[in-house]
């Protein structure tokens, strides 16, 4: 009697550790798989419905396998025992989707940050070469088109720099990523005219 409870402890036991197991390398696994599709390395997890349903199927079935085995051989106890595994293992479920989603969420939102950090630092090149250009009396003199906003090279500048920054101050990276694009490539334009290249 204590041998076939402890079998179907530990059958119950390995049952919850391979359904964990199998949880977290699905949303590993699916993570590296939609990373790859997308041709970008993995910087968050995700997880695919389908994959999680079948798991999910095949630790309940197993949980059941075990409870029909323990009920037939040890009785009421094998039930009980069963249900606590199965409870037990429901619980380990939810708290390692509970995890996972926060984990997926702080990535998501430190991703964010970051490029928006890279875009930051790409605009702020951008506008200490033209202060270099209108705070430096030598470059005034040199390359006056480069700040006389009556040339329209320069008032290109200053209207991309115009709508970098708004776009910065609203915070929409999508279109903060397009003005500081279009910024460094009206800077670059107008500097390639005022050297006369």
């Amino acid at each position: 009697m204590v041998l076939t409870l402890l079998v179907i402890v530990i059958g119950v036991l390995l049952i919850a550790g391979i359904a964990t197991y199998s949880s977290a390398s699905l949303v590993r696994g699916s993570a590296d798989r939609a990373a790859d599709a997308a041709g970008r390395p993995a910087d968050a997890d995700v997880i695919e419905p389908d994959a999680a349903f079948w798991t999910g199927f095949a630790g309940i079935a197993g949980v059941i396998a075990v409870a029909a085995l323990g009920a037939a051989i040890v009785g009421r106890a094998g039930l009980l025992l069963a249900v606590a595994a199965f409870v037990a293992i429901l619980l380990a479920g939810t708290h390692l989707l509970r995890t996972t989603r926060q984990r997926v969420r702080q990535r998501v939102l430190d991703a964010a940050a970051g490029r928006m950090t890279a875009l930051r630092a790409r605009h702020d090149a951008v506008v200490e070469r033209w202060l270099a250009y209108e705070l430096d009396p030598g470059k005034q003199i040199e390359y006056p088109q480069m700040t006389d906003v009556s040339q329209p090279s320069a008032a290109a500048v200053v209207r991309a720099m115009r709508q970098a920054r708004d776009a910065r101050d609203a915070a929409d990276e999508a279109g903060y990523a397009d003005a500081v694009t279009r910024l460094e490539q009206t800077f670059a334009e107008a500097e390639r005219r005022a050297l006369g290249q």
